[in-house]
């Protein structure tokens, strides 16, 4: 990253139609601060915390402000979901992964909760409009 700031890079390769021959990358940097400051101001609701996750239980972004990547000091802090410091949201996590259930509601201290989670989109999932398309 020329700026210093933790994020990630997505990229995809280019190919020329119709033979399908390799041109090269597109890619771009993202902010993790961005796309924390995106889930904030998404947010269904101001009780709602919205976390992308990768498949190392690691916070890339989150819309809880103290729960997401950041450099303390001279090292890059990457959380994990299992640490968040609401116990909600850990809780929500440990009965996803134990039912794999994507939409589920559950009690935390005598309060209903719902939680949702969704796997994020792949290039595959791109039709060639740019839409996601997702088959269930």
């Amino acid at each position: 990253y020329s700026n210093k700031k933790p994020g990630f890079t997505v990229s995809c390769p280019v190919f020329h139609e119709p033979d399908q021959t390799f041109i090269g990358v597109t890619g771009i940097d993202i902010d993790a601060s961005q796309l924390g400051e995106l889930l904030r101001e998404e947010s269904l609701s101001e009780q709602c915390v919205s976390i992308i996750f990768n498949g190392k239980m690691e916070v890339i972004a989150s819309s809880a402000v103290t729960e997401t990547v950041r450099v303390e000091g001279d090292k890059l802090y990457i959380p994990l979901i299992t640490q968040f410091s609401d116990p909600k949201i850990v809780q929500a996590y440990n009965i996803y992964t134990k039912t794999k259930q994507n939409v589920f509601n559950f009690t935390y201290q005598d309060i209903e909760y719902i939680a949702c989670f969704d796997d994020f989109p792949t290039v595959e999932s791109v039709d060639e409009t740019g839409k996601i398309q997702k088959a269930e």
